[in-house]
């Protein structure tokens, strides 16, 4: 068997599809974390005013 005539080495840098799956997951943690943030300051202004 034949050795082959450029030497094979890893790619200098993370595919663009890694990159996008990466800023899509930051982007829907993100999105979670503003829900919850909303929810948790509608209910503490609901019981400041029901009080």
């Amino acid at each position: 068997m034949d050795a082959p005539a450029a030497p094979v080495r890893p790619a200098a840098s993370t595919p663009l599809g890694v990159w996008l799956l990466l800023a899509g997951g930051v982007l829907v943690v993100l999105g979670a974390a503003l829900v919850v943030l909303v929810r948790v300051l509608r209910r503490r202004r609901r019981v400041r005013f029901a009080v």
